[in-house]
């Protein structure tokens, strides 16, 4: 982290972990005592169900001494009642949410400081992604959760035309497209390879799209002095900018003049088509797995981890991540504390993960895969799981929306509508 934090700062940090420490202290020793009962309430976007399930599993529920109140929130309009309520002093003492969310309101999170959990630890319990949460002023977030994209294909499509495996580079896509494809001669589209090309009718278009742009070597934004900075239009010393080159692959697949066109903005969402049987390569997450099945219980799929760049040096994919969060407004930090942290301890975390169809984020649990048959997939690709500090994820998935419609109606070049891209992203964090 960064070295020229202010010696106020590292003061400030020891007394949050020394009144942590203190707390946690007071707290055992009231247990040991049958002492007062601390209330600790939390918001959180997955249901009661499922929460409520992973709670009577732990040790949270058996302490008498702990009254945890959990209390589902949609997760559209969970940003403007959690702000809300933290402004009129009727917060919760957590959160458990994505880790979007949490890196959208940071500023009205507590900071764990690196003397109560050392960074050192952190990195050696979580996996890769979870450094998302990592700050100067220390951790702003404990995952819990990952769920990677992945790729689900459809058998039948593959095998009918001689196929055996689904591609591993997005380089085979070209040859595959104008394989699998079925359009007529007025270019109609009934059976495509892969939804490739266009947003809005792509399922998760906006993650698809980040994966191929840090595959290409591009993190999207970075860590800078100044803070968070917007990097898309960014070369990082390669001949041809790798949003450009990821962007320029992405697009082509909606070009009606290429012979590998495969997609197009009339069609049905891409997760439709596949269920309907017509679409061969589907990327989603692995949660959807349960949605698929029940869309279409005869399909004949399997799963796969998502292509990889030929030029990339790191295997990569895009990954949604649960965390827990202590609210600068909570009146019960000690308590919240050790609270999140049984919550996120491995049992936990993989009665989460199991409940929730994805993964565990710690490295204990990925390391031990459970039984299943697209389980090695979904463990595999959560070790190469990645995200990014996005600022707002609603106003960036407009902005992704912008970027990749403006290139594919010629309204802008494709470094153009980067570079617009990249401007506004940066906006976002000066607001």
């Amino acid at each position: 982290m960064n070295n020229n934090t202010s010696k106020f700062q590292y003061i400030l940090m020891g007394v949050f972990a020394f009144l942590i420490l203190v707390g946690v202290l007071l707290f055992s020793f009231s247990k040991g005592k049958g002492g007062v009962v601390a209330n600790i309430t939390i918001w959180g976007t997955v249901s009661n169900e499922v929460f409520d399930g992973v709670v009577y599993d732990s040790p949270v529920f058996k302490d008498k001494t702990v009254k945890l109140s959990y209390f589902h929130k949609n997760s559209v309009d969970f940003n403007s009642v959690l702000v809300d309520a933290l402004a009129s002093g009727n917060g919760p003492d957590a959160i458990f949410a994505p880790h979007d969310f949490i890196i959208k309101n940071r500023n009205k999170l507590y900071s764990i400081p690196f003397q109560t959990i050392t960074e050192r630890t952190f990195i050696d319990t979580y996996i890769d992604e979870s450094s998302i949460f990592l700050f100067s002023s220390g951790i702003i977030g404990i995952p819990v959760t990952v769920d990677p994209l992945v790729m689900y294909w459809n058998k039948d499509i593959f095998s009918s035309a001689g196929i055996a495996l689904p591609p591993k580079e997005w380089a085979q896509f070209f040859d595959l497209s104008s394989s699998l494809t079925k359009k007529d001669g007025a270019l109609n589209i009934s059976k495509s390879a892969s939804a490739l090309g266009e947003f809005g009718n792509v399922t998760n278009a906006k993650e698809l799209i980040t994966a191929l742009i840090i595959q290409a070597g591009n993190p999207i934004v970075a860590r800078r002095q100044s803070g968070p900075t917007g990097v898309l239009d960014e070369n990082f010393n390669k001949a041809t900018p790798p949003t450009e080159a990821a962007l320029n692959f992405y697009t082509q697949f909606s070009n009606p003049a290429k012979s590998f066109y495969s997609w197009n903005r009339s069609l049905p969402s891409s997760q439709d088509f596949f269920t309907a049987g017509d679409l061969a390569v589907y990327f989603g997450f692995a949660s959807e797995l349960p949605i698929i099945k029940l869309k279409n219980p005869n399909i004949n799929f399997d799963v796969a981890t998502i292509p990889q760049s030929q030029s990339g040096e790191n295997n990569t994919t895009y990954g949604r991540m649960m965390a827990f969060a202590i609210t600068n407004g909570t009146r019960n930090l000690p308590q919240t504390f050790t609270t999140i942290l049984a919550l996120s301890q491995k049992s936990s975390a993989e009665n989460f993960a199991k409940n929730l169809n994805v993964v565990p984020a710690r490295r204990d649990s990925v390391s031990q895969i459970p039984e299943g048959i697209y389980n090695p997939v979904f463990y595999r690709s959560a070790l190469w799981a990645r995200g990014w500090l996005d600022p707002d994820s609603v106003a960036t998935t407009a902005i992704f929306r912008e970027m990749i419609e403006s290139i594919t109606s010629g309204r802008a070049r494709i470094s153009e509508a980067i570079r617009r891209a990249d401007s506004e992203i940066d906006r976002l964090f000066s607001q």
